[in-house]
Order: C-alpha cells, then structure tokens, then sequence
C-alpha cells in the first residue's frame, strides 16, 4: 500500500476508498494507520458537523447520532456507527492525536439511497483492497457533470490539494464511488471549492440513540458490532463465527435442545441466503429467516433478542434519546423525546435489504406488571391446548401404524417368483441375482392383533427435572387418557394464565377408560421391586390397561426385563423402537405442550402459542 504506483496513491495523499459501515473496512483503516503513519487525516463528513461527529465519536462504544435541518422539519441524520471506516479513521485519529479535516460539503439533498450494488466485505481481506475496488467499481459509474456528487468530488480534491501543499502525508478516507473523479480532479486540476454551494443548518444537535434502535441504523447486526468493539484492538474478526456465536448463544438461551441436524441445516440455509443476495455473510434477515424456517418462531425471536442486543448505552443529562425505524421507502420516523420528527439518513445503504422481509409472530405483551403470574395464580384448574391435543393423538397413530410395519418386515421372507407377485417385487434380492435372471418377491403376512397403549418416554436421566406427576383423562372419545410426569406449570408463562411445559415421558391410553392415578402408589410400587423410575411406573401402567396384544415402548434404553416377562405373563408383548431413530424435531415439537389455566383462555390461546 506503501506504493506510489498504487491506484491509491497520489503523491503524498494515501486514499482509503470503503464501503460505509461494514467493519472490514473499518479494520483495513486501522491496518493504513499502522503502516502509512499519516501526519494528517481527511474524511468525507462536511466541515459544519464536526465538532458534533468529533463528541460522537468521543462517546464511542455509545452509540450517538447526528441530526440536522436548514429549517427544523425535516432533518438528515449521520450515526456515528463504530464499525463504519469514517467513524472509525476519525476516532483512530482522536487516540494518535493526529489532526483530522473534515472535506465534504454540507448539503442537505446528500440524504438518498446508494443504490450501487458493492461485493460482500468479507472478501475484502482475502482478495486485497486493489483488487476489491477495482472489481467493485467496474460496475460502477463515475459521477456525472453538474450532478452533486461532481460537486462535492470537486469540493474535496480541492481542500485534498490544499493540505497536500504542505507536503505531509496524508490519509483521505472517503466512498468508494468518489475516488475515480476525486484522483483525476487532482491530477488535471479541475479541483474547485464550492464554499457558496454549503447549506448552513439552522437545528444542529447530537442525540442519543436508544438501544432498540440499534437493529433500524447499524448496517452490521448489533451483537457483530458490539463484538467488534472488544476485538478491533486485535485486527482480526470474523463475520461467520460472530453469527454462528449469537445461535449458540440463542441455543442456550432455548427451551428445547436444538439438534446437530437441525444446526447443521440452519446453517446451510443461512449461507444460501447470502448466496442469493450475491453475499458470502448473511444479514440479520438471512440469519433470522433460517432460524425461523429450521428450529421454528420462538427460536427466531430468541435470536433477535440477541443479534439485536447492542451492549453499549449510557444515558446523558444533556443529551436528548432518539429512537428511529427505518421506513426504506419514505423518511424514516424518529422520536426524540416525545417529539416525533422526519429523518434522512446520509448515505443510505439501505436498498441491499429493502427486498428481503421476515416476519415473526410475537406475543402480545403484559398490560401491567405480573399480569401474567397473577392470572396464573387465580387458576382454578388445569386444561389442555387442543391444538397440541390432535398433535399427539396424531403421533400415537403414527407410533401404531410404525410398530404394526416393523413386525410385518420382522416375519416378511423373499422367495424366488413362481406363480403370484405376493406382496410386490423385492428389488434388493432381484438386483443382487440379476446375473441368474431370476425374480424374486417379497411375501409380507398379516399381523394379527392391534397396538394398545403407546409409552414414550423423553428424558430417562434426569426425572428430577419434571416433578409434576399427573393423570389428564379425556374430554370426549377421540382423546386418549395421558398419565405423565412433565415440568411444573408455572414455570415458564407465555401469555396470562398460559405456561410453557415439557413431558418427561407419558402413556397413552386409547379408548378412554378413566384411569386410575397410579402416581399415588408409585412408592409402593418401588418398595415392592416392581418399578424403579418413573419410565417404569408408566410402562406398568400401560401393561395394565392394555386391551390389544401389543404395547408400544419408545425410549432411550429398552425395557427391563421384569416388566417384559410382566407383560408376557398378561397376554401381551411390547415392542421398543428407540427415540433415536425418530426425527428429532418431532419428538421435540411433541415433547413441548402448553397448560391453560381456565378453558376460557383457548379463545385466546393462539395469540401466546406458536
């Protein structure tokens, strides 16, 4: 970069052409510092905001913005955003005590979306700056004559000129799209000042930006940039690992344990995402749309709440707190106080996100403070969510037909074709003597006898963590009677009178028969060496209430032998099917259920649950 036949080199003038507020760009700059060692700095930021940006940036890691107006109604406003390369040339600056300039011009109609497409900055580093710019800008057309960008890239090779004078190097920071016009105007001399073209700013101020803003102005996703504040002093940060750390960290924070299937496939997605929008990293749309198609809602909201979290905020006596949401189409809303005012933001890179939507379903929030609680504590009885009701039947059904499919491959036998195709082909065999040209077929006999009851168990090891022991019998003839062991209610509200709650393990009965509640025997039972768990207990009782021959068992482990030989000396026979070989994402889906504290909560109930 030291090279003067660098096509970022003019004499003593070293330029740093980025792309706004994307961190790559922001470490390159720290990297120019180290190796150039400029006497003097120059930003493309107008000479009227300066003292602004230069508090701004003296608040950094807080996050500040800076708002102007010729006429006090509608304002442009400049974040003072850690991860862009101006902010961060001019706050790198500030620490080496090296002067800094301030180029640009101060016009008001600079406030409009960019909308030139640039490369992901993830390249930059691994391809070289030189090589990104000049990819870049192949697509990329200078500015026209007369147009405002002509104007203030004749503005700024202008004072470039002046402080090269002094024959000092020079560090110029600016937009990528300028430096083609800015070089040429310094090299022919078409450099001209347009002191009179500057709009003086009537309402000039710096406003806090509050937290929840971070996710509408920060380009990066907020956590990425809070992590940069603790890594830049490293120089090395990367974008995917930052992101593969907030879905850990949303992971942790989750209800249910996400699958290393389910990782994988979420990360997969999320990087096609970015490859659709022409990108190696993905954005906070990409990351929230993967999270929500793969683990589902509330683990897409779970990591919002992260990716949105920006780590920084100190409030200040005398500065005001400004929210904003972006628009991307009009200007954008902002509330300063409890005043509501129009902003622009100067160079708006919104347009490479304004395409891509994901919503998430939300929860209506508490009215007042514990809502929630005081409505659960005022419930009178316990009852199901329907929904979630016709999910498990449904289950059940397939746990049947499953088990009634593995005893008919359990006694099928394949034999040579003769005179009737039997149950179809067996290509396999067919296949595998194909050099005697022979068929072969696949005889599948009937299974006499029907599965009764179906005991799933989820969590053999830890039954501490699910000391709610119950029986649910069924509210009409389609349902099944549900002795279980789950998580306490209460724990987890969703909505007002609404938890959250996660089976240990259950047995269905079907048809209904009023069970009796075993649970009260349950230490009689150990006393007595018939059970030993709860996984147990629930097997017991399924063997007592079966009607039909067989009994479904899924598990982690198979079933003791004493309850086998139980089940045997009853008539019946229990087939296991390990809850590994379900799906994972099923088996948790049905794991999670909801308790209602009133049955006249499910006509609201759909609002809290999802």
């Amino acid at each position: 970069m030291n090279d003067k036949n660098s096509i970022f080199r003019f004499e003593n003038i070293l330029c740093a052409p980025i792309v706004h507020s994307r961190y790559y760009f922001a470490l390159w700059i720290q990297e120019l510092f180290d190796e150039y060692k400029p006497e003097l700095v120059a930003v493309e930021f107008p000479q009227p905001l300066k003292s602004l940006l230069l508090r701004g940036v003296g608040r950094l890691p807080y996050l500040s913005v800076v708002c102007a107006s010729p006429d006090g109604e509608e304002y442009s406003y400049v974040p003072v955003d850690p991860c862009d390369g101006l902010v961060h040339a001019v706050r790198t600056a500030l620490f080496k005590r090296i002067p800094v300039h301030f180029v640009d011009l101060n016009r008001v109609d600079l406030a409009a979306i960019m909308k030139y497409y640039t490369p992901d900055d993830y390249s930059l580093p691994r391809i070289g700056p030189e090589e990104y710019y000049l990819k870049t800008m192949e697509r990329i057309p200078l500015s026209e004559p007369g147009t405002i960008d002509y104007l203030r890239e004749q503005h700024m090779a202008a004072r470039l000129r002046e402080m090269n004078c002094f024959e000092r190097r020079v560090l110029f920071v600016c937009g990528m799209i300028h430096w083609g016009r800015v070089r040429g105007f310094l090299e022919n001399g078409g450099a001209v000042e347009y002191f009179d073209m500057e709009e003086p700013d009537t309402d000039l101020f710096l406003a806090n930006l509050h937290p929840s803003s971070a996710k509408e102005v920060l380009e990066e996703i907020p956590a990425v940039a809070g992590a940069f504040e603790h890594r830049r002093h490293e120089g090395k940060m990367d974008r995917f690992l930052e992101t593969a750390r907030i879905i850990s960290a949303a992971e942790k924070n989750h209800d249910e344990p996400v699958s290393p299937a389910s990782k994988k496939s979420l990360m997969k997605y999320m990087r096609n995402l970015a490859m659709v929008s022409l990108q190696f990293t993905p954005d906070m749309v990409d990351l929230l749309t993967a999270a929500k198609n793969v683990c589902g809602n509330e683990f897409a909201l779970r990591t919002l709440k992260i990716a949105a979290t920006y780590p920084f905020f100190r409030p200040e006596e005398d500065l005001t707190v400004i929210r904003i949401k972006r628009t991307y189409t009009e200007a954008d809303e902002g509330l300063l106080g409890l005043k509501s005012i129009k902003l622009r933001r100067r160079q708006d890179m919104a347009w490479k996100r304004n395409m891509k939507r994901v919503s998430l379903r939300r929860r209506p929030p508490e009215r007042r403070k514990n809502e929630w609680r005081d409505a659960w504590n005022s419930a009178r009885e316990h009852v199901s969510y329907p929904p979630e009701d016709i999910l498990l039947e449904d289950y059940n059904f397939f746990i049947k037909n499953k088990i009634l499919k593995m005893l008919s491959e359990e006694k099928a036998r394949v034999e040579e074709f003769s005179a009737s195709f039997r149950d179809g082909i067996d290509m396999r065999e067919t296949i595998r003597n194909f050099h005697t040209g022979k068929i072969y077929v696949r005889d599948a006999p009937f299974i006499r006898g029907r599965v009764g009851p179906v005991t799933i168990i989820f969590d053999e090891r830890h039954p501490e963590r699910y000391p709610w022991r119950t029986v649910w019998y069924s509210e009409h003839k389609k349902e099944s009677d549900l002795i279980m062991y789950t998580t306490p209610p209460g724990d987890a509200l969703v909505g007002p009178g609404i938890s959250r709650c996660r089976f240990g393990g259950y047995t269905s009965v079907f048809p209904p028969r009023r069970i009796f509640n075993y649970w009260m025997l349950y230490e009689e039972l150990i006393q007595d060496g018939i059970v030993t768990c709860e996984a147990d207990l629930l097997l017991y009782v399924a063997i007592i209430y079966a009607e039909e021959k067989y009994i479904g068992y899924i598990a982690g482990s198979a079933p003791p032998r004493r309850l086998k030989h139980f089940a045997e000396s009853n008539g019946r026979h229990i087939v296991f099917i390990p809850i590994s070989s379900l799906s994972p994402d099923s088996v948790s889906r049905l794991q999670r259920f909801h308790v209602l504290g009133s049955r006249r909560l499910r006509a609201i109930a759909h609002k809290y649950i999802f």
